[in-house]
């Protein structure tokens, strides 16, 4: 038992502990249960001074009746139209830069279309030699890279990309 005991002190203590807090939780419940009692006791029994109480209403009031009548089409407000969404130019950027930029979004236009139709010609041709060897095709994707993929392969280039992509692509907001 006394080998129990010490290899257990840990888990016994922390036991001993919660007891401990429960029991004196328990008595500070009854301490304050007695407290209120007894400020009770003389709330009511101070003389000469009235003890406000509030009637309850044993029944709720009734609730309003509101009219079902839609309003008359003169108090309506027009409805809303949202205004054409329409990109502003940005101030900051002259005509020429403002061009430049246009040409560039263009050209990352056409490049998106062309890496897709290349994408769709790649599904393609997997779907026609499903038994290739996985380790050849690794290797064969990192022996031929595009020009824009060998460009993205630069930490510096695909940072540029990036920052050209979020200052000049649309608005966070207006993304799908």
């Amino acid at each position: 038992m006394v080998d129990f005991i010490f290899e257990h002190f840990g888990i016994l203590a922390i036991i001993g502990v919660a007891f401990a807090s429960w029991l004196k939780a328990r008595k500070e419940a009854k301490e304050l249960a007695e407290f209120e009692e007894e400020a009770r006791r003389e709330i009511i029994e101070q003389p000469g001074e009235p003890v406000w109480q509030f009637p309850q209403p044993s029944v709720p009031p009734p609730l309003r009746d509101v009219p079902a009548e839609p309003a008359p089409a003169e108090y309506l407000p027009p409805p809303l139209t949202p205004p054409p969404l329409e990109q502003p130019k940005p101030s900051f950027l002259d005509d020429d830069v403002y061009d430049e930029v246009e040409a560039v979004l263009e050209r990352q236009r056409e490049l998106e279309k062309s890496l897709r139709k290349i994408k769709a010609a790649k599904q393609a041709k997997l779907a026609d030699e499903p038994n290739r060897d996985i380790h050849h095709q690794s290797q064969r994707q990192q022996t031929k890279l595009s020009p824009l993929s060998a460009a993205l392969q630069d930490q510096r280039q695909l940072r540029r990309a990036i920052i050209l992509r979020e200052v000049l692509g649309a608005p966070v907001g207006l993304r799908h």
